[in-house]
Order: C-alpha cells, then structure tokens, then sequence
C-alpha cells in the first residue's frame, strides 16, 4: 500500500491532477495517450471504468457495453472488417 501511495504522490505531481486510486491513474495515463490502449490490461481498465461509471451507457446493460467495447478495441486492432 505505501508504493502505491508513493506512485500516486508522484504521478499527481508529473501531471498536476489528483488521482484517488491506481486505476483512475491507469485510466488518465490511458485516455492521454500516455500508454498505449490496445493493450489487454487497457481494455480490462477501460472496461472497467464504463462499468462503474454508469449501469446503462446509451441503453446499454453492462453485458452490452462489454459487447461494444470488445468490438471497438477489435476493430481498432484491424480483427473486424
């Protein structure tokens, strides 16, 4: 827990903003193009966050935004036509 404050501490430092935990971190450094968002561990963050963020987005239940995003980050890695 201490490294993880430490790596908090000095990341809301680098970057001027206040992150509450790791993965608003990891989200912030992913939506600023920081880390790459084609990753695994990306889109399990990302999901993640549209998840807790709101139980419906557009209409959609969890299971639906889940289905959506698997579809952006396929299409994005060129595996849908």
């Amino acid at each position: 827990m201490d490294a993880e404050t430490v790596v908090l501490e000095w990341a809301q430092k680098l970057c001027d903003q206040q992150f509450g935990c790791m993965s608003e971190l990891a989200e912030f450094l992913i939506q600023k193009q920081y880390v790459s968002s084609r990753s695994l561990h990306a889109f399990s963050v990302m999901t993640a966050a549209a998840v807790k963020s709101s139980s419906t987005v557009a209409g959609l239940q969890p299971a639906g935004i889940i289905v959506v995003l698997l579809w952006f980050f396929d299409s994005r890695l060129g595996n849908v036509s």
